[in-house]
């Protein structure tokens, strides 16, 4: 697994004291500042349960479909990936990629986001999109389409994460049908439903939307702790103009 070193920055907390006899205010700004350490302490526990953003996603993604917002203009990669984006920027990856398509450029120059420097390709002709984060672990966000035999469009997008220090990992995979009338995309979750046991662990398995190509491939780590090494096999799902089947 991939992933970056996060940064946890402690925030101090400036008290005053209120003097004399004004003891009725000073009980009150005391118990806002209580009701400030109490955010800040659920804000922290919110960041810390969730690191990569990916948990948030996953809870609410399959739930809510996305305007695309396209118009009459046409739809490829670009407006897929870009829509998907600005609905889950919590992801820092999915945020950046987000970012460069507002602008796109073709100069294959990594870009600066908040800070951190991340890589973006965008492959109109197969329509594939990518965004890694150029750090030791390198997170990303791959995104891509199939087109359906009944005018639709299936898109995807796999994010993934994880710290050096195997304190968290997280994965994650979704699906979209895309319908050109309504310009929507809703959750697929039928096609989700093929992939979910192969994503259950993200110490165990790895996947890659396809660049070249239909098909997707799940990775399959077993590991040797004894000689401190791994095999890797390969399960593929084979693209039949409408949804996966398992080779």
């Amino acid at each position: 697994m991939k992933s970056k070193i996060l940064t946890f920055l402690a925030v101090g907390l400036m008290v005053s004291a209120c003097g004399g006899n004004q003891t009725t205010d000073s009980q009150a700004v005391e118990t806002e500042k209580q009701s400030e350490v109490t955010q800040e302490e659920e804000d922290t526990q919110s960041s810390s349960d969730d690191p990569t953003g990916i948990i948030s996603i996953r809870k609410t993604w399959a739930d809510k479909s996305i305007n695309v917002g396209t118009g009459e203009g046409k739809v490829g990669i670009e407006q897929l990936a870009k829509a998907f984006c600005q609905t889950y920027p919590q992801c820092e990856t999915v945020n950046a990629m987000g970012e460069y398509l507002k602008t796109p450029n073709n100069d294959g120059e990594p870009i600066s986001v908040d800070g951190l420097m991340y890589d973006v390709e965008v492959d109109q002709r197969n329509g594939f999109a990518r965004c890694m984060m150029l750090v030791e672990t390198s997170p990303f966000m791959d995104a891509c389409y199939w087109n359906r035999k009944n005018g639709h469009k299936l898109f995807a997008a796999y994010m993934e994460e994880a710290h050096e220090s195997g304190a968290y990992a997280e994965i994650l995979l979704v699906f979209y049908d895309y319908d050109p009338a309504t310009d929507v995309m809703t959750p697929d979750a039928d096609v989700n439903a093929i992939f979910e046991e192969y994503m259950k662990n993200p110490d165990d398995y790895a996947l890659r939307l396809p660049q070249e190509g239909k098909d997707i491939i799940v990775y399959n780590y077993v590991y040797d702790e004894e000689n401190d090494s791994a095999k890797t096999s390969e399960i593929t799902f084979i693209w039949n103009g409408d949804t996966f089947e398992r080779k």
